[in-house]
């Protein structure tokens, strides 16, 4: 089943096409002119390199760490929880350095 991006980017191309058979010949040549001496639309230069939307989504980000941190649940008491948060921001960092040092010393 196709999504509705797909099923609206079709409708849209569909639209453009229609468009652009409507139109004349002088209309298409005073659009063209029209782009051509748009400043906010510079030509591209001839040695541009276009990349595809798939290389876009490769490019490295963040360099991974060792030792990723991984997401849990926890229960803990309402009364823990609204204290850690009553130190400000960087709570759940906190609660991380404080379960290790814990885990350190019941060594």
């Amino acid at each position: 089943m196709p999504r509705t991006a797909d099923l609206a980017r079709e409708k849209a191309r569909a639209r453009a096409l229609a468009i652009a058979e409507s139109m004349s010949d002088e209309e298409d040549a005073a659009l063209t002119e029209a782009a051509r001496t748009d400043r906010d639309n510079p030509p591209v230069p001839a040695d541009a390199r276009f990349i595809s939307a798939g290389e876009a989504r490769r490019r490295p980000g963040r360099p991974r760490i060792p030792s990723p941190k991984q997401q849990v649940t926890l229960r803990l008491d309402q009364e823990v929880i609204e204290g850690m948060r009553a130190l400000g921001t960087g709570w759940q960092v906190r609660v991380n350095a404080m379960l290790k040092a814990w885990l350190a010393s019941a060594k």
